[in-house]
């Protein structure tokens, strides 16, 4: 059911484009904000559960604080790089994030060829090279705002470089998508509807739809079936984790501002803080899903399902 809904709001909202409607940039930031708060950072809520799995054999009554120790200084050095290598940052950033929306998009199936390989990094990788290649300008702009003004050209560079990726894994998809076409009609449809949505819609309504609208709600609602707790309880459980990452913010915003409209700040805090704190979930689930995908998931709790 939430594979359709999420596809039908897809629908409406390229049609809504093709017609010339849309939400203010200032409307599309804000409600960016909200939803990444919502549903974005709690769906990493659980990472200390992945962490325990991983920092404990060696590390016994230490592993949590071995854990925070690790996964924010990543984050510092993610938010550093944000500031001294944009360009290094936003690719190994991209191809981060790639993988993992691929290997969550199809998480129950072990790896078979090197193609289901280069499926899952191209469908995972949609949200990212579909725009950079139909709507470089907006995409570009974009990033280029993130970073200090001395250091845009290397934005721009990364940028053209994933529009370019864009001759290799375009391909790569119609033969997966003509592949589901057949045996999973759902999934094709869905598959379609982002491909579309990723062509026309505003850079900023493509990442929200899908990173909050289905990577995440996704993600939350197998964290729900892992968790064995009452519903409360499993609030209680993800909230700690997230209001600590919302609160990395604070500091980002004075780190990162410039003096540029509130609207570019708040975009730039968001994006910042999010891959300060999105690179080590990434970084931790990547090494969870090469455990997955060789067919070790008790090694780490699975998050995520088969392509539905």
């Amino acid at each position: 059911m939430h594979s359709i809904v999420v596809s039908c709001i897809a629908v409406v909202l390229t049609v809504l484009t093709l017609l010339s409607w849309e939400l203010s940039n200032s409307w599309q930031v804000w409600w960016l904000v909200v939803t990444v708060c919502l549903v974005g950072v709690p769906h990493g809520g659980l990472d200390h559960w992945a962490g325990r799995s991983l920092f404990f054999p060696f590390a016994g009554k230490l592993w949590l604080p071995l854990f925070m120790i690790c996964y924010l200084s990543v984050g510092v050095v993610v938010v550093a790089g944000w500031l001294v290598s944009p360009l290094t940052t936003i690719l190994v950033f991209f191809a981060l994030s790639a993988s993992h929306f691929g290997i969550e998009e199809d998480g129950s199936k072990q790896q078979k060829s090197r193609f289901d390989s280069l499926s899952r990094f191209a469908i995972g990788g949609m949200v990212i090279w579909i725009p950079t290649a139909t709507q470089p300008e907006a995409v570009e702009s974009i990033m280029s705002s993130l970073v200090p003004n001395e250091l845009r050209t290397q934005a721009i560079i990364a940028c053209q470089a994933t529009a370019c990726s864009a001759w290799f894994f375009a391909p790569i998809v119609v033969l997966s998508w003509m592949i589901y076409a057949k045996e999973q009609p759902l999934v094709a449809f869905r598959l379609a509807a982002f491909a579309i949505l990723f062509s026309t819609a505003s850079p900023i309504v493509s990442f929200m739809v899908y990173f909050c609208g289905w990577h995440s709600i996704r993600g939350l609602t197998q964290l729900r079936v892992m968790h064995s707790g009452t519903s409360l309880e499993f609030a209680r459980s993800i909230v700690p984790l997230s209001l600590g990452a919302i609160a990395l913010a604070i500091p980002i915003h004075f780190l990162v501002g410039q003096h540029v409209s509130l609207t570019q700040n708040i975009l730039r805090t968001t994006f910042v803080a999010l891959s300060a704190i999105a690179i080590p979930h990434l970084v931790l689930h990547v090494v969870a899903d090469s455990y997955r995908v060789r067919g070790t998931d008790e090694v780490f709790p699975q998050v995520g399902g088969a392509l539905q």
